[in-house]
């Protein structure tokens, strides 16, 4: 058994693979207790042809082929291969920090290791180079993932922020829903919410590159939907919480209700929003009314107000 599988989800990067896989190999040395796990996502640049060198330079890696089924199935399918204690999601354009497998190793090692290590992300923008942090803390702290889940220091998205017990994967409900975008907001959330004590870290292991084309920085109206299918999937897993843990979940998880509309500020007055409006609005009102008791009138009321009258609400609400 490896103690750490990094998986590696690949889709026509070949302008920022090299740069992923080689601060991966460059830190590995002689560590035959990781394996390196690559899922070819069906490329149609020159990622396979990267690959195949790399294939041939280094034992420990396995490259997986697979028709483009999407960025959730070549985690999972990747998965499937894992041998590793522990699993850690990089995604093909982003990079390693300096040290970090070393950093990683000492801590997975530790017999008091928690199921879950999350760390900091550090976000470097692609072409004006500006750099910031996610969350900064002082030292390392032990919390539960629930009161992580639900202090708005930490975010929980990002998936690559998580070192993961392979364990924890035996509950079917922690995986990456398929073909959505904003998969990691149901992950993260799901995973918290399954993960007892986690070791929260305060230094980064991973540069996040910002860049243009991704599918983060691309919004579209399909990103709404996907928003709305999201909600329905850590709806249907709060039905599996105690009842005292409901009503604070599903809170947390609205905020992907919330999202649907902020996210597509710029397509408001576009036919398409409309459209996405007038087939999800009353749903959203439904789920938020459900659930008034979580929310004070004031949040409840802007939130109903974003939802039937978004212009109206950006105008009072012009910084929310």
């Amino acid at each position: 058994m490896k103690l750490l599988s990094i998986i590696v989800p690949v889709y026509n990067v070949e302008a920022y693979l090299p740069d992923c896989l080689d601060s991966i190999f460059s830190q590995m040395d002689s560590h035959s207790d990781i394996e390196v796990i690559v899922v070819n996502d069906g490329s149609q640049d020159g990622s396979t042809t990267i690959l195949e060198e790399y294939r041939k330079r280094y034992d420990s890696i396995t490259v997986i082929t697979q028709s483009n089924q999407g960025l959730s199935l070549a985690r999972m399918n990747g998965l499937e291969r894992a041998q590793g204690k522990y699993v850690w999601f990089v995604d093909s354009d982003d990079y390693l920090a300096d040290h970090a497998l070393e950093i990683i190793l000492q801590l997975i090692q530790d017999p008091e290791a928690p199921s879950v290590i999350m760390t900091p992300i550090r976000w470097v923008g692609e072409e004006e180079g500006h750099v910031s942090f996610d969350y900064t803390i002082d030292n390392p702290r032990l919390m539960t993932g629930k009161d992580i889940l639900f202090d708005p220091l930490f975010p929980q998205w990002l998936v690559s922020r998580y070192l993961i017990s392979r364990s924890l994967f035996d509950n079917k409900s922690l995986y990456f829903p398929e073909g959505l975008i904003h998969e990691d907001e149901y992950f993260g959330s799901v995973l918290l919410m399954l993960a007892g004590e986690v070791l929260v870290y305060d230094k980064f292991l991973l540069n996040h590159r910002m860049r243009h084309g991704s599918i983060m920085q691309t919004i579209s109206i399909r990103s709404s939907y996907d928003c709305i299918s999201n909600y329905q999937q850590l709806k249907a897993f709060s039905e599996t919480l105690p009842q005292a843990e409901q009503r604070l979940f599903l809170r947390h998880a609205q905020r992907l209700l919330q999202l649907s509309y902020v996210t597509n500020e710029k397509n408001w007055n576009t036919p398409g929003f409309r459209r996405f409006k007038r087939e999800k609005g009353p749903y959203i009102i439904s789920e938020l009314l459900r659930n008034a008791r979580s929310y004070t009138f004031q949040e409840l009321a802007s939130f109903l107000l974003l939802v039937i009258a978004p212009n109206t609400f950006r105008k009072y609400f012009p910084k929310q």
